[in-house]
């Protein structure tokens, strides 16, 4: 059997975009949306023969923002301006104090944690057989035999034949939608200046020349009043900080396997509840059907 590892954030942002459920309008249709972020957590309970679920939640504050003060500064000024963000992470709330309350789910949040460092951690620490239900690229680094990634973009498996290079390359390059700069770049880089360009082909150039060679040269700026120096291997150990989950704050990993190890989950007679006041028919008329499916995770 497997343990389902769910990106709570990723999921419930892509259902918010479902046509139907008009997000951009004045009155959303979040009832719809809840009916798809369970429906999609169910179907895919099914699909892989799941006996364990846990969901993983961002909190709203990130340690790394206190690591990298930097860290998704674009976020607020890169989100999608006609959706009402405040009501929908309402709405967020709800759900998830809704999927702890009835029903047999894991579902974790810790402070300072994002859902990444959770999912990451167990994935890396757990025996078990896992998939990660995420369309981030990030998870490609836990990826073994027994710890899969499935896109909900996608809908399909997402691969990596090389966790550890994945991960190098990305420490070099940095993460433009994570506001993680490359290791050429200096920390107090202009806001809304164009970074200076670092990627795969240079990573390239960089291996032939010699990666200590060129992680110990200072790389100088010197251009319109802005003058700075940056030595890319003191970059390159603080991405491996904000990027390598290996790297994240033990006082937290201690947190997230206290709370995982710990967990109550809620009593089987609560589904029929929920159900019932949802008025979700599919899972009414097949209520024998999901609760027997559900019953695993009791066991």
């Amino acid at each position: 059997m497997t343990t389902l590892l769910v990106d709570y954030n990723n999921l419930c942002i892509m259902k918010c975009f479902s046509t139907d459920v008009e997000i951009h309008s004045e009155c959303p249709n979040y009832a719809l949306w809840e009916f798809y972020v369970f429906e999609t957590l169910y179907d895919y309970i099914r699909k892989f023969k799941v006996n364990e679920v846990v969901i993983a939640r961002d909190d709203k504050q990130y340690w790394r923002k206190k690591y990298f003060s930097r860290y998704k500064e674009k976020r607020a000024t890169t989100k999608d301006k006609e959706v009402d963000w405040d009501t929908f992470h309402e709405y967020m709330d709800k759900m998830f104090i809704a999927l702890h309350t009835y029903f047999p789910f894991k579902c974790i949040n810790i402070k300072w944690c994002e859902g990444d460092d959770i999912i990451g951690h167990l994935a890396l620490t757990l025996d078990k057989d896992m998939v990660i239900l995420s369309s981030d690229q990030d998870f490609k680094q836990v990826l073994n035999d027994r710890v899969k990634l499935y896109s909900l973009m996608k809908d399909d498996w997402i691969t990596c034949t090389d966790t550890e290079r994945y991960l190098e390359e990305a420490c070099f390059t940095g993460q433009a939608k994570d506001g993680i700069f490359n290791v050429i770049t200096p920390e107090d880089w202009p806001v809304g200046e164009r970074k200076p360009g670092f990627g795969p082909a240079k990573l390239e150039k960089w291996r032939g020349s010699g990666l200590d060679i060129m992680l110990n040269k200072v790389v100088k700026y010197n251009k319109n009043g802005y003058k700075r120096e940056v030595l890319p291997a003191d970059r390159l150990k603080r991405n491996k900080v904000l990027m390598d989950f290996r790297k994240i704050p033990s006082v937290l990993t201690k947190q997230i396997e206290n709370c995982y190890n710990g967990y109550q989950i809620s009593e089987i007679g609560m589904l029929w509840e929920f159900f019932s006041v949802k008025q979700w028919r599919r899972f009414l008329d097949e209520y024998q059907l999901t609760e027997n499916l559900l019953l695993n995770f009791y066991k």
